[in-house]
């Protein structure tokens, strides 16, 4: 099924009048992330270490909110 996907993406390719470079190498980059191929074993890091984790995200920015009011506390105590 890929390989007709991969197939009918280069027909359309083709198809175009104007042919945008960076769209074709961005589609191609994911390509070869998608499918990790032998060679990249080495480079490309495991799912583990690059998923999506909400919980850190939901920290760092409760975790700003809260320096960002402690300097507006800071702020207005500087100006009394």
């Amino acid at each position: 099924m890929l390989p007709l996907l991969a197939v009918h993406a280069v027909a359309e390719y083709y198809r175009l009048h104007w042919k945008p470079p960076l769209s074709v190498g961005l589609l191609a980059a994911n390509a070869l992330i998608y499918l990790r191929p032998a060679f990249l074993h080495r480079i490309l890091p495991s799912i583990h270490a690059v998923w999506f984790n909400p919980y850190l995200i939901f920290k760092k920015a409760f975790s700003q909110q809260k320096m960002e009011k402690k300097q507006e506390i800071l702020k207005v105590s500087w100006r009394l």
